[in-house]
This record gives structure tokens, sequence and C-alpha cells, in this order.
């Protein structure tokens, strides 16, 4: 296997300190001064936190985030207490008589970045957690756009108009920006496919698949799959003129391929995968949120 030559290295380590210094400029009070990025002013409309309101506090904008603090942020501190217990961070015995937190595919326990949680606070995870998730859409972005072989000026532009968009920002409090930071990935791994670097294709799909479906946001990584695959296709199908092989075995090999990586894919999930399967088969899932 090739490796990455200095050069090579030495650009994407510019292209990932570029989107650190976006980072900074886009949120100045939790870089230089400690400030976390939860939205936790939601608690101050509701009581009784209500009753402590500042008079200069300023109404929520962004009314999505409030999920933030309903399922995302419970299930960090749950995580958070289990891992540094050394316990598996299968249940949530704080609410309600108990619910699943693993089978609970929103909370993503087996998502690797969650691993903050077991050495930071939850607070300061979940904060340094929505910066790495940006970030990871910068990069991939960036891989991405250099796959379709766009200049280095045009890679990077693409790279952080991705990580700045209004999808990723708003929704950087769910699980949503860590399922689409990797369709870039997905779409790269494709066109290295067709290109015939099956090799460097497969690793990275898989990984990206595995990624994907570990993320937490099983709406947003079904609805992108079933996307990607029509995408794949259709380039597939596509012909010599848009860059798909010319032989039929060749394209076969790529479609065989990339359905290997996503079979390895959902073998890898499956310890996350199949327990919420499970729980959406039970009467109440979708009344609980669990079907969200």
């Amino acid at each position: 296997m090739m490796r990455p030559s200095s050069r090579a290295r030495r650009e994407w380590m510019i292209q990932s300190a570029i989107l650190v210094i976006v980072l900074a400029i886009l949120f100045p009070a939790t870089l230089f001064r400690g400030h976390a990025l939860l939205p936790a002013g939601y608690l101050f409309e509701h009581p009784p936190w209500n009753a402590y309101t500042a008079d200069e506090a300023q109404p929520a904008e962004n009314r999505a985030a409030v999920d933030a603090l309903r399922t995302v942020c419970k299930d960090y501190a749950v995580a958070a207490w289990a891992l540094r217990h050394g316990d598996w961070p299968l249940w949530n015995p704080l609410e309600a008589g108990g619910k699943p937190l693993l089978a609970d595919c929103r909370a993503a326990v087996l998502y690797p970045p969650r691993l903050l949680l077991a050495v930071l606070d939850p607070v300061e995870a979940a904060t340094l957690f929505i910066l790495l998730k940006l970030w990871i859409c910068g990069m991939t972005a960036y891989l991405c756009a250099r796959t379709f072989r766009l200049g280095i000026p045009a890679a990077r532009f693409a790279s952080i108009g991705w990580m700045v968009s209004g999808y990723a920002m708003a929704s950087s409090y769910g699980p949503e920006t860590d399922a689409a930071a990797w369709i870039p990935a997905l779409i790269a791994a494709a066109e290295l496919m067709l290109e015939g670097r099956r090799r460097a294709g497969f690793f990275t799909a898989a990984s990206a698949a595995t990624l994907l479906l570990l993320a937490g946001a099983p709406g947003a990584a079904c609805a992108s799959a079933a996307a990607f695959a029509v995408y794949f296709l259709c380039r597939i199908a596509g012909g010599v003129e848009s860059g798909a092989p010319r032989l039929p075995g060749a394209r076969l090999k790529a479609a065989g391929l990339m359905a290997a990586a996503w079979i390895l894919a959902a073998l890898v999930t499956a310890p996350q995968t199949f327990p919420f399967a499970e729980c959406l088969a039970r009467p109440d899932a979708f009344a609980s949120g669990l079907g969200a």
C-alpha cells in the first residue's frame, strides 16, 4: 500500500489547521474563554429555572436544539457515569423505571468519539464532541473534493462550506450531523472504486458506513444510505462518459465491493443496531421516542 507523500501530508495538515481556525472564529467564547457548547438557555423557559432568568437573557433561536437537553445531554451523563465506574453503558436507571441506553440508538454509546465521556467531564466532552463533528464534516468534504480532482483552493472552499452549512450547524447538538459527516467519505469511496482503486475504496466505504450507522441518527442514516445507493447505481450505469468503468465486469466488481463494505459495516455495528431493532418492535417504542 502506497504511503502518502510528505507533500500530501502537509496539504492535509494545512487543511486541518484551516478548519480549526474557522471554528475558532465561529466559537471564540468556547475556544478562548471556556464556554460550553450546550443549549442550557432553554432551561430558563421552564420551571423552576424560569424564576431565575436574568434580565439580559435572550430567547432561544434554534428550537431544534432543545432535543439536546431532552435526550442527548442526559444520555451523555448516564454514559459518562457508566464508563467511569467500569460498567457497560447498557441501561439508564435514572429515568422513569429505567430505560435502554445502548438500545436507544440516539445515545450512540458505541460511536468512537463518545469515548471522550470516559476521560472528560460530560459538559467538556459534549463541547469538544460538537467541535470535533464539525471538523470531521470539513475533513471528509475535503477528501471528497480531492477525490473528484478539484484543485486545492476549490477543495478547501467545499470543505469549509460543508462544515459551516446550515444543516451541519443547526443540528450540531444532535446526532444528525454525526451521520451527515460521513456522507462525503462514502461518495469518495464510490469514486475510488469506479477508478479501480478498489482497496482504498473498500476500506473507505466500510469505515464511513460503520461510523454512519454508529452515529445515532437512524432516520438520517437510513435516508443517507438510500440516497447513496441511488447515486452509486446511477454512477455504475452512467457509462464511460461519467467516469464509470468501461467493462461490465469492472462495474460488477465495484458493486460487489460496495455491497461487501456495507455488509462488514452491518456486522461491526450489530451490537448497537440489533438491540435497537428489538426495541422498535415494542408497542410503546415510538410513543417513548425510541423510533425518532
